[in-house]
Parts: C-alpha cells; sequence; structure tokens
C-alpha cells in the first residue's frame, strides 16, 4: 500500500472554536496560558487540515443540540467563527471533532438518532466551511448507529471526509467501524488519526509499524483508500513528560521517511503559534 490518496501530511488538532475551560491551560508561544477561544492561525501552515475540538450532542426540547465544548452551537456569531470560515474560503481544510476523553453522552445521542445528530452538525459544518469530521470515541459506543449518522452526515455535507482516531488499535468500536465501511458501496473513513500520548516511551518505528498494520488488516484489500495509520503525537504539551519533544518528533519524522512502512504524516495537538481572539 502507499500513502498516495492521503489528502495532506499534516494534521493539527487545536482547542476551539469556545473552548472556554477557566482552568485548563496550554502552550502558546512559548507560555502558558489560560485557553478561551483560541484558534490556530491557519493560512501559515500550507497543506494542513486543522481539526476543531470538540463538537458534543445534548438532547433539547424533544430534539438534539449541538453544542461546541460548553456553548450551544446556536449561540455561536459568525465574528466567533470569522478566522476559521475566511481560511476555509481560502482552501485550508477543517475538521471538527466529535467526543473526545470520556463524552458518553455523545454517543448515547447518536445511538438515539443519528440523523438529528447529523441535522444540527450539518447545518454549523455548512455555515463555516467545515467539510469533515474525526470520530474520537473513547467511552463506548454502538458501531451501526455512528455509521448511520456518518452517512447521514455525508447526504448533508458535500465531500465529506471522515478520520478516526482509536486511542487503542485493537478498540473493537473502531474495528466494527471499518467492517461496516468496508461493506458499504461508498467508503467515507479516509485515514486514521492514531494517538500517542508519550505514555512514558520514546516513539519508535516498530511501534506504528504494528499499528499501521492493524488498521490496515481491518481494510485488508476491502478498500483503495485506505492509505494507513497516522500518529497524533505532541498531546498536552504542558503535561510534563505525557508528549514527546520537537526534536524528539523531528528525528522520527526521519526516520519514518527513509522506511518502506505507509504512513501519512503527524498530527499535532495543539500548535506552537497560535493567537487568541477576544471574546
Amino acid at each position: 500500500m502507499t500513502n498516495t490518496n492521503l489528502p495532506v501530511r499534516n494534521v493539527i488538532y487545536v482547542q476551539g472554536p469556545y473552548y472556554t475551560s477557566s482552568t485548563a491551560a496550554y502552550q502558546l508561544n512559548g507560555n502558558t496560558v489560560t485557553a478561551q477561544k483560541y484558534y490556530a492561525v491557519p493560512l501559515a501552515v500550507p497543506d494542513t487540515t486543522f481539526i476543531l475540538c470538540f463538537a458534543h450532542f445534548k438532547s433539547a426540547n424533544n430534539g438534539y443540540e449541538l453544542v461546541i465544548n460548553n456553548v450551544p452551537a446556536s449561540t455561536i456569531t459568525d465574528n466567533d467563527m470569522g478566522p476559521v470560515s475566511a481560511a476555509a474560503k481560502s482552501g485550508t481544510q477543517f475538521l471538527i471533532s466529535i467526543g473526545g476523553a470520556d463524552n458518553p453522552n455523545d454517543w448515547t445521542s447518536i445511538d438515539a438518532d443519528p440523523t438529528a445528530c447529523a441535522t444540527a452538525l450539518a447545518t454549523f459544518m455548512n455555515d463555516y466551511g467545515i467539510t469533515g469530521i474525526d470520530i474520537d470515541m473513547e467511552n463506548s459506543a454502538t458501531a451501526t448507529q455512528v455509521y448511520a449518522f456518518i452517512k447521514s452526515l455525508a447526504s448533508l455535507v458535500d465531500g465529506l471526509i471522515v478520520t478516526g482516531s482509536p486511542y487503542d488499535v485493537t478498540t473493537d468500536f473502531y474495528a466494527a467501524l471499518a467492517a461496516l465501511d468496508c461493506a458499504n458501496t461508498t467508503q467515507y473513513i479516509k485515514w486514521y488519526n492514531y494517538q500517542w500520548y508519550g505514555d512514558g516511551a520514546s516513539l519508535k518505528l516498530d511501534t506504528f509499524k504494528s499499528i499501521s498494520s492493524t488498521v490496515g488488516g481491518w481494510y485488508s484489500s476491502n478498500s483503495t483508500a485506505y492509505n494507513s495509520a497516522m500518529l497524533n503525537v505532541g498531546v498536552a504539551p504542558t503535561v510534563a513528560g505525557s508528549s514527546e519533544g520537537y526534536a524528539a518528533i523531528a528525528a522520527f519524522t526521519v526516520k519514518m521517511t527513509a522506511s518502506t512502512v505507509p504512513w501519512g504524516g503527524f498530527s499535532w495537538w495543539n500548535y506552537p503559534t497560535l493567537t487568541k481572539f477576544s471574546s
């Protein structure tokens, strides 16, 4: 397999829109600051996909409401999303991550009504030029319902791009989701961002080969679109010992490039140059 179909070689996860935790702090321009309404400067990084974190679904008024972190999407303004929509019009690709760490309500809502959740999300995506989603399931979910949600969303968002973010590549959910994707005449999942949190171990080529082989095994010869796994490195950079330093990542990139293992590039959690927009 090759990675010739991979749309980009770089994926950056960013806090926002409306990441309004009053206690969480993130590294910006070498300084630790409280995170509130941060966006990356998208046009400064060519050939990059930005994944905004996070979209959630909550029951409301006999239906389901889209919430971006803790803020109802209905209250987010064009001014708030200005940096994203302007960059999207210039060709920068944006995805929005669904779920994140331990958000069971999201998957309960999708299980209950995948079409309603897809409709709520599609409105937000189409309003601001967001062209894809990242399935970040770290709790429990029903693969058939999540796939129904993906199919419904694809009917509402032109050219929908779908990525998956397994934390543990042996997770039954992602294997089941891949099986549904293989069985579908239109395959939606384009690549996987395997989440590497450091975990006290250095990045190793053999580890990545194993990860890539596992993800590849989900698809086997059933997909011409499968590109390989991607590592999500540099997660939570302000947490001591939880992520690799930039020098180690750069050195590992050289090894990956020189190897024959198929790979798509690296994903970054946050970006060293971010801009804060006024509330």
